[in-house]
């Protein structure tokens, strides 16, 4: 069967209703189930195949802005549904395709839910902006799990953190745990810089070890710290180019840091 057949017939059974379709496109009326039971609105969505993959964007409604990277819309109005790089969908069965609709479904139930928080639901477990804090993103939360003792779940919950330092020529990066700084490590070397000091994991025989004979922590905490500043960099010079080619914030999510069309800046100050 062809994609796209697949496509209307995953969209049939799960919330949509094919419309039209049109050289290798297919336009779809979604309206997504809530939990609440309450009426969600109704999305006009296009599918189309773009390289063996499936993409989809708004047409037809303007619920959604054109493009806005906290809501994870990109500058062609395609939406970011999956990273490719950590999670391959060959889209060669029906299931790749209710996987995809799924993730579809999710993405819009959340933003009709950013329409009421100014917000993302679920940060923790979306991409950062931009492939470089992406792959940084990613490289931490395997750090994360390795280390356990709940890194993992602080890490998704926004409590860890990392701040990039200069002390007589020597760059460092310290890692914080609820605003309490857990190592810091060298930049040049890649190493913790305190391996004789407690390991910050919680040892399941109760038995607390130095950080240079605790498994592979000296490398899990080296590779968190920096991944995790490596990530916020490569974010902030993502919005940083953003603005540079004139890209405006839609002003539809709180803390946006792109810059403010100068009429909703001047609204927001009245």
């Amino acid at each position: 069967m062809a994609l796209l057949d697949l496509v209307k017939q995953v969209a049939e059974a799960n919330d949509g209703v094919v419309e039209a379709e049109d050289r290798g496109r297919v336009r779809i009326a979604v309206r997504p189930t809530l939990d609440s039971g309450a009426l969600a609105p109704t999305y006009r969505i296009e599918v189309s195949v773009v390289g063996g993959t499936l993409r989809a964007r708004e047409h037809g409604t303007r619920l959604l802005p054109a493009y806005c990277p906290e809501r994870h819309i990109n500058v062609d109005g395609s939406f970011c549904l999956h990273w490719a790089e950590e999670e391959t969908l060959e889209f060669s069965t029906e299931d790749n395709v209710v996987l995809w609709w799924g993730k579809l479904l999710t993405f819009l139930r959340r933003q009709i839910a950013v329409d009421s928080l100014r917000r993302w639901p679920g940060k923790g477990d979306a991409r950062a902006h931009g492939p470089e804090a992406a792959r940084q993103q990613a490289s931490a939360e395997r750090a994360a799990v390795a280390l356990g003792g709940g890194f993992a779940v602080a890490l998704n919950e926004g409590r860890l953190s990392a701040k990039r330092s200069s002390n007589a020529g020597h760059n460092r990066v310290r890692l914080f745990l609820d605003g309490q700084r857990v190592v810091s490590v060298g930049v040049e070397t890649g190493r913790v810089l305190t391996l004789r000091s407690r390991c910050p994991c919680s040892r399941r025989d109760g038995k607390p070890l130095p950080i240079i004979a605790c498994a592979d922590h000296a490398s899990a905490l080296a590779t968190l710290a920096l991944s995790l500043e490596g990530s916020a960099s490569a974010e902030r010079e993502f919005f940083e180019f953003a603005a540079a080619r004139g890209h405006l914030c839609c002003g539809s999510v709180e803390g946006c840091p792109l810059p403010r069309a100068e009429h909703e800046a001047i609204r927001e100050a009245a």
